[in-house]
């Protein structure tokens, strides 16, 4: 469990990222939430103050909108493209806040990652096996 100190949250539209005022210093780390629909990236200090956040629709929506369609197609043996897909966006999602923020930290790769979503989006991420 992390505890954020002093930090705020700020609602973004899909694709935005937006600032906020924080301490410089120390290394980034992001927390990643994977929605069915929508994939949040937000950066941190190391002290816990939020930087950036950067939403955007899930990359795997191109395999259907909702759990189950996903779940079919790890069945009939797509799960490595629904893993590939979530995997890319995560990393070209954090990229884009990395880049946009790297002169104010020590280092420019977070060395933590909080990543949360539902079952099926985390055993997706991690590629897990599902019971289908």
């Amino acid at each position: 469990m992390v505890i954020l100190k002093n930090s705020t949250r700020e609602s973004a539209k899909i694709g935005q990222a937006i600032d906020t005022q924080f301490q410089t210093g120390g290394d980034p780390w992001m927390a990643v939430d994977i929605g069915t629909t929508t994939v949040v990236v937000d950066l941190y200090t190391s002290y816990g103050e939020l930087v950036a956040t950067l939403a955007e629709d899930n990359a795997q929506g191109t395999y259907g909108s909702d759990v189950m369609m996903r779940l079919m197609h790890v069945k009939e043996g797509r799960g490595d493209l629904l893993v590939q897909r979530i995997r890319e966006q995560i990393f070209q999602m954090g990229s884009k806040l990395i880049c946009k923020w790297k002169s104010l930290f020590a280092q420019t790769v977070p060395v933590q990652m909080a990543v949360v979503g539902n079952t099926v989006m985390c055993h997706l991420l991690l590629q897990k096996t599902l019971p289908v």
